[in-house]
């Protein structure tokens, strides 16, 4: 483009005035030199005049692709200054696996002290208290071996319908006096042998007063107590969908894949399942029980 007016600048430079093509012809060979040398010297200024226009836009062409590459780096994330750590989530890194447990009590026995890491055993939840006044003979032997062995340990209270379910929460946790944070979170069991025995009590009566007992050990523990219990009792006495906040730890032995779940927990799922009662442990018959996920997800939330 520069060229072509350059030429066009050239071709059109001015002639001496009140001369036509015989004068000019005419002119002493001094003149035809002066007139050959002002069109030189405009050429060159012409040359000279595009030179600069030239580098003037290439600076602009830098500066405009330098603008667009900036503005697309802005357009994308922000990177991180190189003294600020790549994000990094724990728990998407923390490995997820089957982790085997044993429920215990007085029944049992003094049998913690033969566990072995041979027996894959992850944790274990003891008996603590049942009712308002009994405490398991076995649980501070239970929950002291439980710490030495580096097991995950857990307690829970057996469930008694007539006793006021305030007093059983206060029972049970000066009982277990504390949680450290790798503790799994206290557990009320529910069955069938919390009822009186031939006493006719609606799923009102119930499930009311189990929710009295599981607001006051909440505030007991700061964390969200688990409930135990097979799917057709927590069916019948529990119906109340705000009761699937709790982790649900559901008794169901069968030879399938998965439990069998009560539709207060379907959609949410469960925590922990025993599967299998009895298993042995060094001669001594226990509840086995499984649970699936990262092993920070034992403790208590």
């Amino acid at each position: 483009m520069y060229c072509q007016l350059i030429s066009e600048l050239v071709r059109n430079a001015p002639t001496p005035t009140n001369m036509d093509s015989t004068e000019i012809q005419n002119q002493p060979p001094s003149g035809q030199k002066k007139f050959r040398f002002q069109n030189i010297v405009l050429a060159l200024l012409a040359v000279v005049f595009f030179a600069v226009l030239i580098a003037v836009d290439a600076d602009v062409i830098a500066s405009d692709a330098s603008k667009k590459q900036a503005d697309s780096t802005l357009a994308g994330k922000k990177p991180l200054p190189p003294s600020a750590p790549p994000e990094k989530s724990v728990a998407s890194d923390e490995p997820h696996g089957y982790y085997h447990g044993i429920d215990i009590s007085h029944f049992q026995g003094d049998f913690e002290s033969d566990i072995t890491p041979e027996d894959s055993i992850t944790f274990v939840i003891a008996k603590a208290t049942q009712g308002s006044n009994f405490v398991d003979p076995e649980f501070h032997y239970n929950w002291t071996t439980a710490t030495q062995k580096g097991l995950i340990k857990g307690a829970y209270h057996f469930y008694m319908y007539g006793s006021d379910p305030v007093q059983q929460a206060d029972f049970f946790w000066s009982t277990i006096g504390e949680l450290g944070p790798q503790d799994i979170a206290p557990v009320i069991d529910l069955e069938n042998g919390n009822l009186p025995e031939g006493a006719t009590v609606s799923a009102d009566e119930f499930s009311a007063d189990v929710g009295q007992f599981l607001d006051r050990l909440t505030s007991h523990c700061s964390c969200t107590p688990i409930i135990y219990g097979d799917k057709y009792f927590l069916e019948q006495y529990l119906p109340d969908t705000s009761f699937s906040k709790h982790p649900l730890w559901i008794a169901q032995y069968t030879s399938a894949s998965e439990p069998s779940l009560p539709s207060v927990w379907e959609e949410v799922g469960y925590m922990i399942w025993q599967k299998a009662s009895p298993v042995t442990v060094d001669h001594t018959q226990l509840d086995f029980d499984v649970y699936y996920g990262p092993k920070s997800g034992l403790w208590k939330k």
